[in-house]
């Protein structure tokens, strides 16, 4: 989508005729694959069984033409993220697609490649980088997954459900958004915009559509930002609203 600047379905198209993309595509493109890896990585990280189903997941279905060229504008490209946090007791975990930096790691990683980043307090950030999809390294994966099971050479240790932290459905932490409002009129949607979030760090992006306004919004948790929108919904003049975390 960002490269040849095909449409959604157009791309998965092209994504199922080269195998990468199965005939039925849900899990992977609304985000159910991944928030079941996430789960089990999370849960081996953290030593608390984490539910799947408990973590917000949006997958990439409704990413427009029009989020490229945001994305774009801003030096960045969209990308499906699963990310979790596990700091001072509190826990965080969703699926979503994201806008990353091309300064980002993640940025350059395309095609059948997936990527995964761990932090530690000691050894910082580790990336690792692999082929995620087709034949030879699904078939490999799954091989190499009877083998474990059959000599049992990687037992899993005994993870039991904590309720003794918190768990947020929200990014706790203060970054920048991307708002897509469409509605009757751009001139409208702007004049809302400017008066939702006059007390915000808040600009209008130069996107030239006659019912659709893009903005920026920085210094905000995920919480607020939704309490903003939802005040932003309620305008007559505003008929869908979707928004996104940039991540440098």
């Amino acid at each position: 989508m960002n490269d040849e600047n095909m449409d959604y379905h157009s791309a998965l198209k092209l994504a199922q005729q080269k195998g990468f993309a199965e005939a039925n595509p849900t899990a992977d493109v609304e985000g159910y694959d991944a928030v079941r890896k996430l789960a089990i990585m999370s849960s081996l990280a953290y030593g608390k069984r984490i539910n799947w189903s408990t973590m917000p997941t949006e997958g990439i279905s409704e990413i427009e033409n029009v989020d490229i060229k945001s994305a774009n504008q801003l030096d960045c490209k969209i990308k499906l993220m699963a990310i979790s946090k596990f700091e001072n007791d509190s826990f965080y975990g969703a699926v979503r697609p994201v806008f990353v930096k091309s300064t980002s790691q993640f940025s350059n990683i395309n095609n059948e490649f997936n990527g995964v980043a761990l932090k530690g307090d000691s050894v910082g950030e580790v990336h690792l980088l692999g082929k995620g999809a087709g034949k030879f390294p699904t078939a490999s994966a799954v091989i190499g997954d009877l083998f474990d099971v059959l000599g049992n050479t990687n037992p899993i240790k005994d993870l039991s459900f904590d309720n003794g932290y918190i768990s947020y459905s929200t990014y706790p932490e203060k970054i920048k958004w991307i708002i897509r409002a469409s509605g009757v009129d751009s001139s409208e949607i702007s004049s809302s915009i400017s008066h939702i979030f006059s007390e915000e760090n808040f600009e209008i992006m130069d996107i030239s559509l006659s019912k659709t306004v893009v903005c920026e919004v920085s210094n905000i948790d995920e919480n607020n930002l939704i309490k903003k929108l939802n005040m932003l919904f309620s305008s007559p003049f505003i008929e869908k609203v979707k928004y996104f975390m940039v991540l440098e």
